[in-house]
């Protein structure tokens, strides 16, 4: 049988933390749960060790295609369509009932503890941070804080007018100062092991199997709903 294997190289935004991140979430699930992720084969995360100047990673290729190409011939059949939704409902139960005492993305994956090491939340392009939130109240102050240096500096880049750049700003700060935002300071709370970009289009099925949940590289820890 014939293995395929695809390269992902990474954003030059995200440097090496996308790269650690999803091959962390790969690692983990494939040797502690039963959703069907790819083999990663090698790895380099370090721009200035790899040959391309961009960190990768290389894995196996999945059977199967995109549930995008596929959903208008499997919908037709009502049966086939409750066999698919129904796989997936099961994978996404499985990957939910991962729980951490932090909000974060995934730096690292110990083989010999089969634990995951949790930093910042990979989503935070140019904020650079290294720890995980211990609650929601931490992670809702900093993100609007973020979201309001990135709207400063699209507002610099011409981006935005300066209209909306107040209007977003003033909104912003408005959340900030809201008394109900420390109601989310909440100790001992529970998050789960989340995919971030759980779409129909990172979701493979070949004839009515799901083969594979693919694009992990958003993944984290994230609020349990």
């Amino acid at each position: 049988m014939r293995v395929l294997y695809i390269v992902k190289i990474g954003n030059k935004n995200w440097g090496s933390k996308k790269i650690y991140n999803e091959v962390s979430a790969l690692r983990y699930l494939k040797v502690r749960t039963q959703i069907p992720v790819p083999d990663i084969v090698f790895y380099e995360p370090d721009k200035n060790k790899s040959l391309i100047n961009r960190g990768y990673f290389v894995m196996k290729r999945l059977p199967g295609k995109p549930f995008t190409e596929q959903f208008n011939e499997i919908y037709k059949d009502k049966e086939r369509y409750k066999v698919v939704l129904s796989q997936i409902a099961d994978h996404l139960i499985d990957l939910r009932r991962i729980e951490f005492e932090k909000i974060g993305g995934f730096s690292g994956y110990d083989d010999a503890q089969g634990k995951l090491k949790l930093s910042g939340p990979v989503d935070y392009s140019g904020y650079n941070l290294k720890n995980p939130f211990t609650n929601l109240y931490d992670f809702a102050v900093s993100s609007l804080r973020y979201y309001k240096k990135e709207l400063l500096r699209v507002y610099k880049e011409g981006v935005l007018t300066r209209e909306n750049y107040l209007k977003y700003s003033k909104m912003i700060d408005s959340l900030l100062k809201n008394k109900k935002l420390k109601s989310l300071k909440i100790s001992n709370e529970k998050f789960v092991f989340t995919h971030q970009d759980f779409v129909m289009k990172n979701i493979l099925i070949s004839d009515n199997k799901v083969t594979g949940i693919v694009d992990w590289e958003w993944s984290g820890s994230s609020l349990k709903t």
